[in-house]
């Protein structure tokens, strides 16, 4: 017999082990085929191949359909049979919340032949046959399966289960009759479920879980046993199955062996090739006409145009090798098409490493003089496409994509899935509630437990206890521990890749199913990985909210200001903005506007664009967690580079002797310890894909032995201390390490938009307002914008517009400078709708009162007072009244539409509207951030500031004179707060005033005492001030809510305090 109904926990909660595992059960028990038919996907299909090609065994690729609530299994004879078999999910997947097929959608996909080649299978248990028999509804069985078989003409098969069940023995002499009677013959399997024994508690867990019951509760379901594994066949020689129905099995196995889902090299979609050149041709065309262009005499490139001679000609054998040259064709292609349509594009990953790139225009790091290392990108040994990231303008990415379906066709073209596991917070949750335990204790271990970690659910064992209030061996725990350590890895549901799209040679039906999400996007079942062992290509086209800002920045420059600015094209070193930077003045710069960013540049004082390669990657998981900051640091001013053996220093020259890049690690593996570089490369894989120290450290070993024997016969004897040193040196990094090609392409833009803030603050605050590419909320930028010089200003009927934009204005020296002026879109209770009927308006011809535009402009009753009480209408009256104007109005054309008033006259006179007492500024701003969240008056702590100068309450910018060390007070808004899981129990907390931002930083001990009011949106705090150069922070020692400080009856002014946070 032949395991021909198999289900992997790709089934999502209906199948409980890896395809890999079920692969090795059937290998254990000399299986020669194994069949994959998981419920309603085709995800596990590539897993499954892979795993069986591992093992030696044929893979047998097929699906599990629901037609109508019943399981139908299908399997496949050939890709034409497998294209129809996935054009049958993607008809099933158009109902997201119950993908299904009904047996007329099946009729008809046999009227159109999608069902040919397709063999099928009446379903196990659950399935219609077998549960209309069970209820004595033996014709309505008969009816069913003659209808299957009109559909499935001599290969359709009366599938038999015996799992030991009350009532097998019968079923299997009932189903005999049926297949005798209705001429379908009769074939056994074991309606696997998991690959062993063992794994059967797991298996009735994730049914629970699916099903929203706990093991109390029956269902019909539920497994009874433990018989639904991957057994042998002399297991089932045991059973009470006829000789017909165990033999069968091979007999199907046979016609459904022909599927080769597999590819032996990457077919990317077919790139446009001039007649007369091969793809290699073309390439090497291209490339040559761009040398001369990428190293131009009398640029300070030209220096190195006879390395990249030399450097060109080897990647282009590589490539030829490999046989890459059209993916690099398609890649140039699209981000042509993106340039000439005026989007911005940015290449980078580790193609940044290649000249090929380079050349192509592909990405703008120049290989040659960053000293980046192509063997991180491809060597003769590389199978997969080849690592390339685009990064786009985000607001302009969704045409990117709509262009590439319709160059390269829709049937050919989806989004990557994001294979969702159980991390260990979801799969303790979910355990605890299949096992009983009630809502509060959920609760309870939730606050115990991070959100993801690689140590297993073991660790915290202790931890969960102590929160239930139970022994930690207590069977209840142990049990639940046990079931979520199986859970590793195991998908919980498919996602859209944020970026990842697939460009196929031959149309997707041939590959996977199809899913389309609400809003229309099309996905493929298969992850990146999959991917790859599928020969199709992924392209990530990401979208980068900075691309988008720095676009639209100097867009303004051009349309607003006069200014032509060749952003790609800056000066190489512009002192103004390297001060700037080292500074620390970088608040909506690329990259290095966090507070630990502005923290280290004050430590490391960035000199050069080879500075800022290093600043991306130094602030990074594998750096911090390796403690190689500080050393950096101090090797950097003045001490003298250290490393575990003199070999290591000229592949760690430039980075002080210390290790900051994935490049140096693969240099290093290869130089010291003699791995070839494709050795190398997968060592580096490892790294990157596990973060498992265990897995690691069992890397170490060869390791050492290699180096000792390296260094031995290269005549450098060293210890297997000293290799053990280097080896350490290297561990920090697993799943960390920063690929230096990715630094390079991410510090380019950080020059551009740290450049742009630099010598022109108002387009570039315009254009990050616009766009938001940071985590800072819009008040906080609207404050940093001020501190650059550059006016704000509130929203306005006559001036403001649906985005962001610049305003001309003139100071009393007649220099020219320009003001930001806020967008209708930041009011709330402004509909698009109506902020566009205004503009529309006010274009055709000005507003000449109040009433003129009133009239004019279709608006909502609550939308007329938004405007007036955010100050929009100051132009015509003051907010209260122009909110007493307004309801005049309103009053006046109802009396008018009812044939009260007749006459022509104005709808209100001059004398109609007493002269109302402005609002208190404290009451303006309530009612800005009421509206708007924002203001473009004066900062809500400024109407405080009398009273907290009393109470000593320092305002932040006083802080910067004053040297570390020192115990000070002071207060703000919270403008973010985090407290990430490599922070050792840390808070971290941004506090904003009037005049500036400052990083609070609290201890665990501090932050568990004061938990409750770090919450609130204003605080006012005490601790030792830190920082070095002109940055500060200050260590908490002690927290305040300022809400509570100013809520006596003492303290007059602005009554509430708004957070900004949510904005």
């Amino acid at each position: 017999m032949i395991h021909l109904d198999v289900r992997s926990w790709n089934s999502h909660l209906s199948g409980a082990s890896e395809p890999k595992k079920l692969a090795a059960a059937a290998a254990y028990y000399n299986h020669g085929y194994l069949a994959l038919t998981d419920w309603q996907t085709t995800a596990g299909l590539v897993q499954h191949a892979v795993a069986c090609r591992d093992v030696g065994i044929k893979p047998i690729l097929g699906t599990t359909l629901n037609v109508s609530g019943t399981p139908l299994v299908v399997l496949t004879t050939d890709r034409e049979s497998f294209g129809n078999m996935t054009d049958l999910l993607t008809l099933a997947h158009r109902d997201r919340e119950n993908p299904h097929l009904t047996l007329e959608q099946l009729e008809e996909a046999g009227e159109e032949g999608q069902l040919e080649g397709l063999v099928c299978l009446t379903g196990d248990r659950t399935g219609f046959t077998m549960s209309a028999i069970r209820a004595g509804r033996y014709e309505e069985a008969k009816q069913f399966v003659l209808n299957l078989k009109r559909l499935f003409p001599a290969r359709l098969y009366m599938e038999q289960v015996h799992q030991l069940r009350p009532g097998d023995n019968r079923m299997l002499r009932l189903l005999d009759d049926l297949g005798g009677v209705t001429g379908v013959p009769t074939v056994a399997t074991n309606a696997v479920r998991h690959a062993t024994r063992d794994d059967y508690a797991l298996y009735d867990a994730l049914t629970c879980a699916r099903l929203c019951i706990n093991v109390g509760e029956h269902h019909m379901e539920r497994p009874v046993n433990n018989q639904g594994y991957l057994c042998s066949r002399s297991r089932m020689a045991k059973l009470p199955f006829s000789v017909g129905a165990l033999a069968r099995g091979y007999e199907v196995a046979e016609m459904c062996s022909g599927t080769n889902l597999l590819a032996e090299k990457i077919n990317p979609p077919e790139a446009y090739i001039p007649r007369g050149f091969s793809p290699d041709e073309f390439m090497e065309k291209l490339c040559r006409e761009a040398l001369p262009v990428r190293y131009k005499k009398g640029t300070a490139n030209y220096e190195n145009l006879g390395a990249a001679k030399e450097t060109l000609k080897k990647e282009l054998e590589i490539i030829r090798y490999i046989g890459n040259a059209e993916f690099f064709l398609v890649v140039r292609e699209v981000m042509e098409w993106a340039r000439t349509h005026g989007i911005r594009c940015s290449g980078r990953g580790s193609a940044a490493n290649s000249i090929v790139a380079y050349l192509l225009r592909i990405t703008n790091a120049d290989p040659i003089r960053h000293r980046l290392m192509f063997e991180r990108f491809l060597h003769k040994g590389h199978t997969g496409t080849p690592d390339i990231d685009v990064d786009f303008d985000s607001s302009r990415r969704e045409h990117v994509i709509s262009w590439l379906n319709r160059r390269f066709k829709e049937t050919h073209t989806a989004m990557t899935a994001n294979v969702i596991t159980f991390q260990l917070k979801l799969a303790v949750r979910e355990m605890m509630k299949v096992l009983g335990f009630p809502e509060p204790s959920l609760a309870l271990v939730a606050k115990v437990l991070p959100h993801w970690s690689h140590k297993g659910v073991r660790v915290f064992q202790n931890d969960m206890a102590q929160a239930l209030n139970i022994r930690p061996d207590a069977v209840l725990l142990e049990t639940l521990c046990e079931l979520v350590s199986q859970l590793g890895g195991c998908p919980r549901h498919l996602s859209i890749h944020s970026g990842g799209m697939v460009l196929s040679r031959s149309p997707l039906r041939y590959f996977t199913a199809i899913r389309t999400s609400a809003n229309g996007t099309r996905q493929v079942e298969f992850n990146k990985d999959d991917v790859e062992e599928l020969g199709i290509v992924k392209l990530d086209v990401l979208g980068l909210r900075m691309l988008s800002t720095i676009s639209e920045a100097v867009d303004r420059l051009d349309l607003d200001c006069n200014i032509q600015l060749d952003i790609d094209d800056l000066p190489e070193h512009d002192e103004p903005t390297y001060e700037m930077i080292r500074t620390t003045k970088t608040l909506g710069v690329f990259q290095i506007e966090s507070p630990g960013q502005m923290r280290l540049l004050s430590e490391t004082q960035p000199e050069s664009f080879r500075d800022l390669v290093v600043q991306v990657a130094l602030f990074r998981p594998g750096p911090l967690q390796g403690q190689m900051v500080s050393p950096y640091i101090m090797r950097r001013h003045g001490l003298a580079p250290d490393v575990p053996h003199p070999s290591l220093l000229p592949i760690l020259k430039d980075t002080f002797g210390i290790i900051i890049f994935q490049e140096q690690v693969l240099e290093i593996v290869h130089q010291f310890a003699n791995y070839s570089h494709i050795e190398a490369d997968q060592f580096r894989r490892l790294m990157s894909k596990s973060r498992d120290p265990v897995q690691m450290e069992s890397k170490r070993p060869e390791f050492v032995s290699r180096a000792v024997s390296h260094m031995r016969k290269s005549g450098q004897a060293i210890t297997e201390e000293q290799a053990n040193q280097v080896f350490n040196t290297i561990a920090p990094f697993v799943g960390y390490g920063f690929c230096r090609s990715h630094a390079v392409a991410f510090a380019n833009i950080v020059y551009q938009s740290a450049y742009l803030k630099r010598h022109h603050p108002a387009a570039h605050f315009c254009a990050v307002l616009e766009h938001h590419p940071g985590f800072y909320p819009t008040q906080t930028l609207l404050q940093e914008a001020r501190a650059c010089g550059v006016t704000v200003l509130p929203v306005d009927a006559r001036f403001s517009d649906l985005q962001y934009r610049l305003e001309r204005l003139s100071d009393e020296g007649g220099e020219i400078r320009y003001g930001i002026r806020l967008p209708f879109k930041e009011v709330k209770g402004i509909s698009e709708e109506g902020s566009s009927n205004l503009v529309w308006e006010r274009f055709q011809q000005p507003f000449a009162s109040l009433e003129d535009m009133f009239k004019r402009v279709r608006m909502a009753s609550d939308e007329w007072d938004a405007l007036a009480r955010v100050g929009a209408l100051t132009a015509f009256a003051q907010r209260r009244g122009a909110l007493w104007e307004l309801g005049l109005l309103r009053r006046r054309v109802s009396q008018e539409a009812s044939g009260q008033q007749m006459l022509d006259f104005p709808l209100v006179t001059e004398g109609e509207v007493p002269a109302l007492p402005q609002l208190p500024p404290a009451t303006r701003t309530n009612w800005d951030y009421e509206l708007q969240g924002i203001t473009a008056g004066v900062h809500p702590v400024s109407h405080h500031r009398p009273y907290l100068d009393k109470l000593k309450i320092r305002p932040l910018v006083e802080l910067l004179e004053i040297p570390a060390g020192r115990r000070v007070r002071t207060a703000g808004v919270v403008v973010a707060r985090q407290r990430p899981p490599t922070a050792k129990g840390f808070c971290f907390v941004e506090l904003e005033d009037e005049t500036g931002l400052m990083q609070v930083a609290l201890p665990p001990q501090t932050y568990e005492r004061f938990a409750k009011v770090v919450r609130e949106p204003g605080l006012v705090v005490e601790g030792i001030l830190e920082g070095t150069g002109g940055h500060r922070s200050i260590l908490g020692q002690r927290v305040q809510s300022m809400q509570e400080l100013l809520r006596g009856p003492h303290v007059g002014g602005y009554s509430g305090f708004p957070g900004q946070m949510a904005h």
